[in-house]
């Protein structure tokens, strides 16, 4: 592995012939590999030859702004029910409050578990599994009940804006869809875009 990367030539087993390769070697690991190193189990060498450029990527707890991104993909990506699937907004916000503890692979499992359960197209709460579930009812207990009393009635419009406005943006503006997601009339969804004076 040394020679290739120092001098793109490698030796096959019981051969005499040189080869000449010309690879770029793209390498992921979860592991400290400083710490390795310093317990004797992984080469010097090696890191500092494939140490050229390092991405570090957080878990995905730490950038739970890509999670409706990667929900979208793996929808696509495993999606054999035909047809578009949708994910309710309550489901949504669920998905986001989650920690995965077991990061990215954790949220793809998840999303093919709800693809096989959901019903007409549409992955609502009740497809989730019960630890998601659980854990995001847990963030959203409020730890200043009083307090809460007295703002909610402020963040209600905001909320119910920011929910539409997403949702909207979600089905590219078809409100057939998003009053379905929003479970809500058509005529109630047009009322509160009125009200509300949403643009999208």
């Amino acid at each position: 592995m040394l020679r290739v990367l120092e001098e793109g030539t490698f030796r096959s087993a019981g051969s005499t012939v040189e080869k000449k390769v010309k690879v770029r070697i793209i390498a992921a690991t979860n592991k400290d590999l400083k710490e390795l190193i310093e317990k004797g189990r992984f080469r010097e060498d090696l890191y500092y030859r494939i140490n050229v450029i390092t991405i570090t990527l957080p878990p995905l707890r730490e950038r739970k702004e890509d999670i409706p991104l990667l929900v979208d993909y793996f929808i696509k990506e495993s999606n054999d029910k035909g047809g578009e699937v949708m994910v309710s907004e309550n489901a949504l916000r669920q998905l986001t409050e989650y920690n995965y503890p077991g990061n990215v692979r954790e949220l793809r499992n998840i999303i093919e578990r709800a693809l096989t359960l959901c019903e007409n197209n549409l992955i609502t709460y009740k497809d989730l599994p019960q630890e998601v579930v659980k854990e995001a009812r847990e963030e959203q207990a409020p730890s200043d009940e009083r307090k809460e009393e007295l703002t909610l009635e402020d963040k209600k419009e905001h909320m119910e804006r920011e929910t539409i406005e997403r949702v909207l943006k979600q089905v590219h503006g078809n409100k057939f869809k998003a009053a379905k997601i929003l479970d809500i009339s058509r005529s109630t969804l047009y009322a509160k875009i009125e009200k509300l004076r949403i643009e999208y």
